[in-house]
């Protein structure tokens, strides 16, 4: 009994063995949309049907262009203007400065797409 014992006992650590140093398949792992989830820099999405983009951060400066409804946008700076009770928040893009009131912040790309999705919908 205990060589038969011992005997099934073999022949299970070796089949064991044998079947867990068999070549298994490599699964590939999509990394295409870690850029898109970086927290390290933040976008803005267009929310007014038309937001115009200022030379530097004041109503009264001159146009630089427009930008439309949905567009992303990525975020280089923030300024904060205080004129008595009011306080204006200015965010810098590579076309010029917008006003907060006419964009949506987001703190990645794939957030800034799904909120430019909702928008457009809107």
């Amino acid at each position: 009994m205990k060589r038969y014992l011992f005997f099934i006992t073999a022949i299970f650590f070796i089949s064991l063995s044998f079947f867990s140093c068999t070549r298994t398949k490599v699964k590939q792992v999509d990394l295409s949309q870690i850029e898109e989830i970086r927290a390290d820099n933040k976008w803005g999405v267009i929310t007014s049907p038309y937001a115009t983009y200022f030379e530097k951060p004041d109503d009264e400066n001159e146009t630089s262009m427009h930008g439309r409804k949905g567009d992303i946008i990525k975020i280089l700076g923030k300024q904060i203007q205080i004129d008595g009770k009011n306080r204006i928040v200015w965010y810098k893009f590579e076309n010029g400065w917008i006003q907060e009131n006419d964009i949506a912040i987001c703190t990645n790309h794939l957030q800034a797409k799904i909120t430019a999705e909702k928008i457009m919908k809107e």
